[in-house]
């Protein structure tokens, strides 16, 4: 049966922007680390339904076993998946994790194989509207309740040990993602509104299980 996993990454600090070597500026994750990763496992049988999907949680400083990354389950969630759906992923969600396929030592592969089944809603509305929305602004135009707090907010939670607050605010953020790319046409404050074929996960889904 295809799968899909929605999730959102939680970090101890916002990555400052710098330039490389090309004179491209880009957020440095050298110094920043995930602090906590929700998902929402869903079958693709069962959409729209999201009472059913399972959800996972990961904490960086909690894991299996000694010597397990504390991430492992979530990775092992995104080999199986069909599609994985984030909200702005590819610019930090996946760089924030990459630490954590061990790129260094043979995790490489891994690692793209994710990014090429990602769909990222941010990045699939920008390209449509050539306009940069954050997440709260897209669930209010759509009608969704929005966001509990804020990224900043969430790195003070994880100082203030504030853990059943900062889960509550990052799976929130991917029940609210996925409640965007079900709907059958996205809002975006113009006309027309964007059809499925642009930014929903079932048209998504159903390519990925063609190919």
């Amino acid at each position: 049966m295809p799968t899909c996993v929605v999730f959102d990454c939680e970090s101890d600090g916002l990555p400052p922007r710098v330039a490389d070597e090309h004179g491209r500026v880009e957020p440095d994750f050298s110094h920043v680390h995930c602090t906590v990763a929700c998902a929402l496992v869903l079958d693709f049988d069962r959409l729209p339904d999201l009472e059913h999907g399972r959800k996972l949680t990961c904490w960086r400083d909690v894991t299996p076993a000694r010597g397990i990354d504390p991430f492992t389950a979530l990775l092992a969630e995104f080999d199986a998946a069909d599609v994985i759906v984030t909200y702005n992923g590819f610019d930090f969600d996946f760089p924030l994790l990459r630490r954590h396929y061990k790129c260094g030592r043979g995790g490489e592969p891994r690692y793209y194989r994710h990014l090429a089944k990602c769909h990222d809603l941010f990045t699939r509305v920008r390209g449509a509207t050539e306009r940069w929305f954050k997440l709260d602004k897209l669930l209010e135009l759509n009608g969704i309740p929005g966001k509990s707090s804020s990224g900043a907010e969430a790195v003070q939670m994880w100082y203030d040990d504030r853990r059943k607050e900062l889960e509550e605010y990052c799976a929130t953020d991917v029940e609210r993602t996925a409640q965007l790319v079900l709907l059958p046409e996205l809002q975006w404050g113009a006309t027309p509104p964007l059809p499925q074929t642009v930014f929903g996960l079932v048209p998504a889904v159903r390519a990925a299980v063609a190919t």
